[in-house]
């Protein structure tokens, strides 16, 4: 009984540098292509770690940013189930664990009017703590360091994803090339081996 090789063997037989006569010139390259694929696939894993790790960086220096620059206002809740109010949710960065209330504050003696999140629910008519930035628009809450984590983690794997079928494709495109041009070559050496003294003719 025959054994069959294994997967890297038949992988390994396949190297660039192989010493098999069979090897054609397009095979060699193609192996060559993999090999290139292969080590930018595994470069590409520690750039998205850095990825991750920059992103994480980044949100968390914003969300220390949002900390520091907010100031809390009191303001009054016009309306606790607004579904059908035309007003720009301004929590679709961030979206509060409660939904949006329509609510209704003034800082500096400039009235705001805006969907606003709340940590419990407010009824309308509740006068309730929102905080607000440097202009006196509404902020939603900042970030948590878990939320933080998760977002640069999506960012990283993102990045991983797309790069790996990318060089998939790619991987695909030149083997379908290589293809082409071996049947293209498999055929006029079949053509020209017609033409050899005593080939029958049919």
């Amino acid at each position: 009984m025959i054994r069959g090789d294994t997967a890297a063997v038949r992988w390994w037989r396949l190297r660039p540098w192989s010493a098999n006569p069979l090897m054609r010139g397009s095979d060699r390259l193609e192996a060559v292509a993999v090999v290139l694929l292969i080590a930018i696939l595994l470069l590409l894993v520690p750039v998205a770690g850095v990825i991750g790790t920059a992103s994480y960086a980044q949100l968390t220096e914003r969300s220390h940013q949002q900390v520091i620059e907010a100031r809390q206002v009191p303001a009054i809740v016009l309306d606790d189930d607004p579904d059908d109010v035309a007003v720009r949710d301004p929590l679709s960065e961030s979206p509060s664990r409660l939904g949006p209330v329509l609510a209704r504050w003034e800082v500096e003696g400039v009235e705001h009017t805006g969907l606003v999140g709340l940590d419990s629910r407010g009824e309308t008519g509740e006068t309730v703590r929102i905080r607000v930035d440097e202009k006196g628009d509404y902020m939603p809450a900042p970030r948590t360091g878990t939320e933080n984590a998760i977002a640069a983690l999506g960012a990283a794997l993102a990045f991983l994803v797309l790069e790996t079928v990318g060089c998939v494709v790619t991987l695909l495109g030149i083997h379908g090339v290589m293809n082409r041009h071996r049947i293209s070559q498999w055929h006029r050496e079949w053509q020209d081996a017609r033409q050899l003294p005593g080939w029958p003719i049919g």
